[in-house]
C-alpha cells in the first residue's frame, strides 16, 4: 500500500454568512447544489466536493480548532478553477456583480488568468491554458 495521497476529495470554505454565501456560489457563480443543512452546503465540482461551511460550525467540527474567514487576516489560498475561456468567464461574473481583484491577464508560463473574491475573502482563479 503506498501512503501518499491519491486525490483531494473536498474543500472545506469556512463562512460567516451562510446565505450571501450560498447566493454567491449558487446564483452568481452557477454552482450546482448538491446538499444543503443549516449549517453548510455542498457544491459539486467534476472530481472535487466544495462545501461552505458556517464559521462556528468549523470550530466544532475541528474540535476547538480556532476557524475564521481570509477577509479577517488576508488571502491564505489560492483556488483555481480551469475553464474554455477565461475572458467570456469573467465577462460573464462581471455581469453578475463579481468584483475581480486582477482582470484577465496571459502569464510568462502559458496561462490566461483573472482573479476575484467570494464575500468571505477566500481568492478565486479562473485559468485558462492558452497552448504555448
Amino acid at each position: 500500500m503506498n501512503p501518499a495521497f491519491k486525490d483531494l476529495g473536498a474543500v472545506v470554505l469556512f463562512v460567516e454568512d451562510l446565505e450571501v454565501t450560498r447566493d454567491f456560489y449558487g446564483d452568481v457563480l452557477g454552482l450546482e447544489k448538491k446538499f444543503d443543512d443549516e449549517v453548510s452546503t455542498l457544491y459539486s465540482l467534476d472530481s472535487i466536493a466544495l462545501f461552505v461551511m458556517q464559521v462556528s460550525r468549523g470550530n466544532e467540527q475541528l474540535m476547538g480548532e480556532k476557524t475564521a474567514v481570509p477577509r479577517a487576516n488576508g488571502a491564505t489560498s489560492l483556488l483555481c478553477a480551469p475553464t474554455d475561456d477565461v475572458d467570456a468567464l469573467h465577462q460573464l461574473l462581471v455581469e453578475r456583480g463579481v468584483q475581480f481583484i486582477s482582470p484577465p491577464v496571459t502569464q510568462p508560463w502559458g496561462m490566461r488568468t483573472a482573479n476575484f473574491k467570494d464575500p468571505d475573502g477566500h481568492v478565486w482563479e479562473i485559468f485558462q491554458d492558452m497552448g504555448q
